[in-house]
């Protein structure tokens, strides 16, 4: 077997892994379903814990708002125990198809290993508590190492859609619902985890899932408490961490490369604006912001014009106190080329290359604008660069964190620093998802 063939076998293989794992995933939801105050989000990992007052899981409530421990509900330790033993049955078929490819390597040794350790977890268990959290402790196990299905399916039920909702509706229903509460695709946030596992760190995808919620829809730690059953104080560190983790990926990610030597028009540039909250520590008229007229940052954005890649972000900066144009050249014409920024993207263009901007960057040898003089094919060139770019723009501005005023940080600095972390964050969201099935519109 050829290299082609072997690389074309596994993937079949770990098709059929993601397949029998997303059947075991629906096996758990089809338990869960049984439970009529049962949710596996709310489960505490710690069965000595009965105080919920501090704890990250919180008990979840029936219809008529009746605080419901789970461990302590005569209703649910009476639970049939036929759902239990037909489940049982559902695993241990799960594991003789695992069995039956026990002769292949890798992955599939591994998701083996997996689908034991679940179902003797499982099949342990003394009472159904012990069996309902082995399957949240499966579920938990499951989250670290997420296939795309898994992703798609957790994502949806987090936010409202459980099984039975997602069964009823098409791919193209449960799609639109997955990218309006998370603004990228499951396909794209998958390869952020594995690239973020690259790079060492521990994942848990409803922490993940969480922060980009939070960046999509920008809502109150206090809303989101009430939303995915933890404290404040914990859904802050959860934020916290992963956008860092996100941000982390932007040297990866955004390079400002990799264009051709016939190349003459590399990239297009834009400033683009988003509100904050005023910068009480530091008023002046430079954080006006002319487009929402509020107080506001900069940034400055550069898309490479033949391939789907971000390739410079430079701010934040006030939104009122530099020009496009100072931006990009790192000066004003009075400061002279001489004292100009040196980490400017003017200073980074390479010699003979040439950016497309709008008309705010005239004046600047290394940026080319709509002239009259341009050939009708060269004109729709030019304005096919800049609408692409503002479509890139609109990427951004989809996630509520950068179209509300940013409320957070103490100091002018923290705020800054703050902002810039979220904005570099999504970013990196957007360059993923440009990757991977979300592409922006060709040019040429």
């Amino acid at each position: 077997m050829d290299a082609n063939e072997n690389e074309n076998h596994n993937q079949v293989l770990q098709a059929e892994v993601d397949a029998d794992r997303s059947k075991f995933l629906r096996m758990v939801f089809q338990y869960a379903s049984t439970q009529p105050c049962y949710d596996l989000n709310t489960l505490p990992t710690d069965s000595s814990n009965t105080n919920h007052k501090d704890s990250e899981e919180r008990p979840c409530y029936n219809s008529n708002d009746r605080p419901t421990d789970l461990r302590n509900d005569r209703a649910h330790n009476s639970a049939p125990r036929d759902e239990v033993k037909a489940l049982l049955r559902q695993l241990s078929e799960l594991d003789k198809e695992y069995a039956s490819k026990s002769s292949m390597e890798g992955k599939m040794a591994e998701a083996l290993a997996m689908i034991d350790a679940w179902k003797n977890q499982y099949a342990g268990a003394n009472n159904d508590s012990d069996q309902l959290e082995a399957l949240h402790k499966a579920r938990e196990q499951l989250s670290t190492n997420p296939s795309a299905e898994d992703v798609f399916t957790f994502g949806l039920e987090w936010v409202g859609f459980d099984a039975g909702r997602q069964a009823k509706a098409s791919y193209n229903m449960n799609y639109a619902r997955f990218r309006a509460n998370y603004g990228i695709g499951h396909n794209a946030i998958k390869a952020l985890i594995d690239c973020l596992k690259e790079k060492k760190y521990k994942i848990n995808l409803r922490g993940l899932m969480m922060t980009l919620s939070w960046y999509k829809h920008y809502l109150s730690e206090y809303v989101m408490e009430g939303y995915w059953g933890l404290s404040p104080k914990t859904v802050r560190d959860h934020l916290k961490r992963y956008t860092k983790m996100i941000q982390s990926l932007k040297p990866n990610k955004i390079t400002f490369d990799g264009w051709g030597n016939d190349e003459i028009h590399i990239i297009s540039v834009d400033g683009c604006n988003f509100r904050t909250q005023e910068f009480r520590l530091d008023p002046n008229s430079k954080w006006y912001d002319h487009k929402s007229h509020s107080s506001g940052v900069k940034y400055e954005f550069a898309l490479a014009i033949r391939s789907n890649r971000l390739v410079w972000i430079n701010g934040p900066f006030p939104a009122g106190g530099k020009h496009d144009l100072t931006v990009y050249r790192g000066g004003t014409k009075a400061d002279g080329e001489k004292n100009w920024d040196k980490d400017a993207l003017h200073a980074k263009m390479p010699p003979g290359k040439k950016a497309i901007g709008d008309s705010g960057y005239k004046g600047v040898s290394s940026v080319v604008t709509k002239s009259k003089a341009h050939s009708e094919g060269f004109s729709e060139f030019i304005a096919r660069a800049k609408n692409r770019q503002e479509t890139f723009n609109m990427r951004l501005k989809i996630f509520d964190i950068l179209t509300k005023r940013f409320r957070h940080g103490v100091t002018t600095e923290d705020k800054l620093e703050q902002h810039k972390s979220v904005t570099e964050a999504i970013c990196v969201l957007v360059q993923f998802d440009m990757e991977n099935g979300h592409p922006l519109f060709t040019v040429e």
